[in-house]
């Protein structure tokens, strides 16, 4: 239990790396962490990941009420409003979830381990490529989904 931090108001969770995980020791180690400050560090980084679903919830309704009013104040073509809107909300629905993963790899950054986070992105990159190219044109069995594809490739890869 040791490696569970609570947050004080809404007592979630946080899994931290232990000494079987593989990390450098001395990064996790409470001796060592800012000065033995390991529970105020797993406070502040549940704090962030609570804050971070928050924000991306209200960022998520608003984007799905007004992204048809957002491309028009864009100058999108009148042709391209509709395809758009709906390019918008599939990548929406994911949005929360891409958060957790750009805070996930912050929190991993500032705790030191910087190539875990640019692993972890590269290979989505590989893995959106791929998803474009077979979702777009309808490679093997995947449908053929033309502006869906790409949408749809960014939510489930970088999620």
């Amino acid at each position: 239990m040791r490696h569970l931090a609570r947050l004080p108001c809404y007592s979630i969770p946080l899994p931290l790396p232990s000494r079987a995980s593989g990390l450098p020791l001395e990064l996790w180690c409470p001796d060592t962490l800012i000065g033995g400050m390991l529970n105020a560090a797993c406070e502040a980084a549940g704090q962030a990941l609570l804050l971070e679903v928050g924000v991306g919830i209200l960022l998520t309704a608003a984007g799905l009420i007004f992204s048809r009013d957002l491309l028009y104040l864009l100058g999108t073509p009148t042709e391209m409003i509709n395809p758009g809107v709906r390019y918008i909300k599939i990548t929406l629905y994911f949005g929360v979830f891409r958060l957790v993963s750009f805070v996930g790899a912050s929190i991993l950054g500032a705790g030191g381990d910087t190539r875990t986070p640019m692993w972890a992105t590269g290979f989505m990159n590989v893995l959106h490529a791929l998803g474009d190219w077979v979702l777009i044109f309808g490679i093997g069995p995947f449908l053929e989904m033309g502006l869906d594809g790409p949408a749809l490739a960014i939510g489930l890869w970088f999620s």
